[in-house]
């Protein structure tokens, strides 16, 4: 047996250490398991043996194909730019030769808009501009360039989207990023990691923005929520987004966002269902409550439902669309949205007001009580 080992290694001495097969292992360099990202996709760097290319599942069924591969002698190096979808995403990589699966990441997306908290205890935020990160990639790339004291004018933008390339994807690119001016918002210095915004939100807008935040938000008695705390990016997007606003998502879904219980199902069965949100309300500030663009709300409606004075309310003995309180007579405000639920399903007809005549008379009965 002794002989038989010796003869062994001896044979295996002169075979050449490429032709012997490697195991198949994947080891991910970046990012880390269980990172959090806001970005809508990642660069996922994986080194895998020579000649070897698992499949990437997310899920069962849901497969990527092999990205940009670096070949080398021990290991080859790839770099992979993965989609994320909001919430929790895991990858799986499998050896096509038997299906067999050989490794798993987490990777949670939460944008920087989302009310969305991650529950897992282990999971951390995934910043790749610190300089213990970028120092694992230098050896291939220039990633420390003196952009200290370049002009901001320089398209740096190039080099950005080398990695994040859907950053200006979308049906409208806000200029700087369009020009890779990059730099313009960004800042290049560690503090702590690079790129980050140069200032807040709104003052980072407001560096071109400036007129239109002074007039159309900044003067008003009513401020959004979202702008009163400096989070012009929870609606907007600042590279690529929907229209020339550049919102991140149609707007009555990025309203439903927050306004769920009012921006609901039953908005579809209603007679506003195609109407944008905007139609009635504005979005930044306003000098009305519930930033309707109309100080009175039957001006509003009426702008619409002109055939209202003569018809459908003429019809039931000429009640007023509007009228003021009066304490001598036991009488509430009264205006449209006294009677119609302007975001449900029952907004349309007085048969869904009135279904019967108790009904009707309790009906009344909220505004002519005793």
């Amino acid at each position: 047996m002794k002989r038989f080992l010796a003869l062994l290694i001896g044979v295996l001495a002169f075979v050449p250490a490429s032709s012997l097969a490697a195991e198949p292992s994947v080891t991910i360099e970046l990012p880390f398991d269980k990172a959090v990202l806001s970005t809508k996709s990642a660069m996922v760097i994986y080194k895998v043996p020579p000649g070897f290319s698992p499949v990437v599942l997310r899920g069962e069924k849901e497969q990527f194909k092999e990205g940009y591969k670096v070949p080398g002698d021990d290991a080859d190096l790839v770099h992979l730019l993965l989609p994320l979808n909001e919430g929790l995403n895991k990858f799986t990589w499998v050896d096509p030769s038997n299906e067999q699966r050989i490794k798993s990441l987490s990777i949670y997306r939460i944008p920087a808009s989302s009310t969305r908290k991650v529950m897992d205890t282990a999971a951390k935020t995934f910043i790749f501009h610190v300089p213990e990160l970028e120092k694992n990639c230098s050896g291939c790339h220039e990633l420390s360039p003196d952009l200290e004291t370049v002009d901001r004018k320089l398209p740096t933008g190039v080099l950005c989207t080398s990695c994040h390339r859907d950053i200006i994807s979308g049906e409208e690119v806000h200029r700087p990023a369009g020009g890779f001016t990059c730099l313009y918002c960004h800042d290049p210095k560690y503090a702590p990691s690079r790129f980050t915004v140069n200032d807040g939100e709104k003052q980072s807008c407001g560096t071109c923005h400036d007129d239109y935040i002074a007039k159309e938000i900044t003067s008003k008695q009513f401020i959004h929520g979202p702008l009163a705390v400096d989070r012009c990016n929870t609606c907007h997007t600042p590279h690529a987004g929907f229209k020339k606003l550049l919102e991140q998502e149609q707007i009555k879904d990025l309203c439903a966002r927050c306004h769920y219980e009012t921006v609901n199902q039953n908005m579809t069965e209603g007679l506003h269902a195609d109407n944008p949100c905007n139609a009635c309300h504005v979005s930044h500030g306003a000098n009305n409550p519930g930033f309707l663009k109309k100080d009175a709300v039957e001006e509003m409606c009426l702008e619409c439902h002109e055939h209202v004075r003569e018809g459908e309310h003429a019809e039931m003995h000429n009640h007023p669309v509007s009228y003021k309180a009066d304490a001598a007579r036991k009488i509430r405000p009264m205006n449209c949205i006294s009677c119609h639920t302007v975001h449900g399903r029952k907004d349309i007809t007085t048969r869904n007001i009135f279904e019967n005549s108790q009904e009707q008379k309790k009906f009344c009965e909220r505004c002519h009580y005793d």
